[in-house]
């Protein structure tokens, strides 16, 4: 696909980007041979997010869609559209065994089990190569290593959660409503600090199962 912008425009918008990330891997205080491993002071981390912002705006005024973009984009689609499907089965076993477990009734009336599928940056390859790198001109590994740990510090935490209680009857199953895109990619591509591009270059996810119940006594 065509970019509308011109060779002039693009290279503003890549300088900037390049000059923004610059900024934030000073704010971080982070020596990029290592990974980032966060605890900023408030007006520092305040500051950082105020650049990934930006950071994301340039990203995303950037991204044309190029038929490869396209093709990865559905690519993410058929694979989170798996992995949330055997999220909701494991989600639905974890509450099956969890009932028929009788020394534990007293507990089954305060019991909630959460299921949470994100990005996972830990691991080989973490971050996709793709034929669009040089034209963006990002950090990619860098700022997805450094976004995906500050994501402990966000209120937006990941791709898709899922909940369901003890005591539901019915199994939890895929949504019924129809998207162009499965729920756990368009929560990728709506998050607040992640960009396009940088959702089109996660190569590794993780799911997450949590259960947390209580008794009252007395």
């Amino acid at each position: 696909m065509k970019s509308p912008l011109n060779k002039r425009e693009i290279t503003q918008l890549r300088k900037s980007l390049q000059t923004c990330e610059r900024r934030i891997v000073e704010t971080a205080n982070w020596d990029t041979n290592y990974f980032y491993d966060g605890s900023l002071p408030s007006e520092r981390y305040d500051k950082m997010i105020e650049l990934l912002h930006r950071r994301r705006k340039l990203l995303n005024w950037m991204c044309v869609y190029t038929e490869n973009e396209i093709r990865r984009i559905e690519e993410l689609d058929t694979i989170l559209t798996n992995f949330m499907q055997q999220m909701y089965t494991d989600l639905n076993n974890l509450h099956e065994g969890r009932i028929a477990m009788a020394d534990m009734e007293p507990y089954n009336y305060n019991t909630w089990l959460e299921a949470r599928l994100s990005y996972n940056y830990d691991g080989i390859h973490p971050v996709l190569k793709m034929e669009e790198d040089a034209y963006y001109g990002s950090q990619f590994d860098n700022m997805l290593n450094l976004i995906s740990t500050e994501e402990a510090n966000l209120s937006y935490r990941s791709a898709f959660t899922a909940y369901r209680a003890l005591t539901s009857p019915q199994p939890l199953a895929m949504e019924e409503e129809k998207h162009d895109l499965c729920l756990a990619l368009l929560g990728l591509l709506s998050h607040p600090i992640y960009s396009v591009p940088d959702v089109l270059r996660m190569n590794r996810f993780k799911v997450k199962m949590v259960m947390e119940q209580k008794r009252i006594l007395g």
